[in-house]
């Protein structure tokens, strides 16, 4: 909702503490939509190159996830961030 709302600085500390809540307790199910949340409010807010450093870590993490979708978002997602 944040995001939608343009209040960026606010999407991303949600986005940043929900990837700092599952890396600490080792969670592995739907970390990618965290990474690629703070990845697209990096991009809205013209930081592209550390956006793409998200993307990058939501492809690593998909790769532990048990739907195959989510490889697929995240490999969509750094394809555009490199476009």
């Amino acid at each position: 909702v944040y995001f939608e709302l343009h209040q960026y600085e606010t999407s991303l500390r949600h986005y940043l503490a929900a990837v700092r809540l599952t890396e600490q307790h080792g969670l592995t199910f739907r970390i990618t939509p965290a990474y690629l949340g703070v990845g697209n409010v990096l991009r809205a807010m013209g930081k592209h190159d550390v956006a793409l450093e998200y993307y990058r870590k939501a492809v690593a993490a998909s790769a532990k996830e048990p739907e195959d979708r989510m490889r697929i978002l995240a490999e969509n997602h750094l394809g555009d961030g490199l476009s």
